[in-house]
């Protein structure tokens, strides 16, 4: 039975991929050979407050800039790393939350993150020049937690450092409502308990149109474009008048609804973007299964 995937990108979208076979990853704690990147500990970049890069490799290519998105599941890489390693690449079909795109699909031998390494990586590959030119550097690929997931890991913002390994145990977490390949919580959103996925690469809190109910009226405040790989789509922006997250009151909120197709397979309400949360540390503690945050 082919396996339904989500994915959502730079806090647009849910995205699902039908008929994509997901080859089983190996985790392998040795360092890839000749990276730079082989410590528990690696430097990242931050952009817009909120977007960490970090360097890795994919076979032998090394010094690759990835985009950690925890809510990307497949991880994708740009086309052209794809046509240097001559990976094969087959059609597979993409399906938004607002259309179904065409796309291609692959296999990557080894995906290296510090001393995180995954062997026979499933992938989409995509054309990731539009992301580059949104931050102002080259941006190889992105990784998501089907990769990132064998090791619990800490994104430090404030240091710029990705963590992997055991995280210790903090009392300002709420546990996972589901695990990899994607996270997601329970929160409690005008006065209504919500469950979303938790994104890195989420610039605020979003719900899906589809998935609102009964939720205590909104105030609107604008319509505005965002875009994913689809491209443009609008969306409604809206005042929260309050978030929690565990025993943590978040206060007022500005997110976002967007207009999403009724889809079965999705479980979830919406996004959490980490950074509208405005956390300088947060941690997946896959051990435990907890959200761990510090602020």
């Amino acid at each position: 039975m082919a396996k339904t995937l989500w994915i959502i990108l730079l806090c647009v979208l849910g995205l699902s991929i039908r008929a994509f076979t997901q080859s089983e990853l190996v985790p392998n704690h040795t360092p890839c050979a000749e990276s730079k990147a082989s410590s528990r500990e690696v430097p990242i970049q931050v952009y817009r407050g909120y977007l960490a890069v970090v360097e890795g490799s994919i076979g032998n290519m090394q010094n690759l800039r990835f985009l950690i998105d925890t809510g990307a599941s497949p991880s994708i890489i740009d086309e052209r790393i794809a046509n240097a390693l001559g990976s094969v690449q087959t059609p597979a079909r993409l399906a938004l939350a607002t259309r179904t795109l065409s796309v291609k699909q692959s296999t990557v031998p080894t995906m290296c993150v510090g001393t995180l390494r995954a062997n026979s990586v499933p992938v989409l590959t995509q054309d990731l020049s539009t992301v580059s030119t949104s931050l102002g550097l080259q941006i190889d690929g992105i990784i998501g937690l089907d990769v990132l997931s064998q090791s619990s890991f800490t994104i430090d913002y404030k240091s710029r450092r990705l963590r992997f390994g055991p995280i210790q145990d903090s009392t300002v977490g709420v546990p996972f409502e589901t695990g990899p390949p994607f996270v997601t919580v329970r929160v409690l959103l005008q006065d209504k308990t919500r469950r979303l996925l938790v994104d890195t690469g989420a610039s605020a809190a979003m719900l899906f149109q589809t998935h609102i109910g009964d939720i205590a009226p909104l105030q609107r405040l604008d319509t505005n474009s965002a875009a994913n790989l689809g491209g443009q789509f609008q969306r409604i922006k809206v005042a929260f008048k309050d978030m929690q997250l565990g025993e943590t009151k978040l206060g007022p909120q500005i997110g976002f609804i967007v207009e999403d197709q009724r889809d079965s397979g999705r479980d979830f309400d919406g996004v959490l973007g980490i950074a509208a949360l405005q956390f300088y540390e947060v941690g997946f503690d896959f051990e435990h299964q907890k959200l761990i945050w510090r602020h």
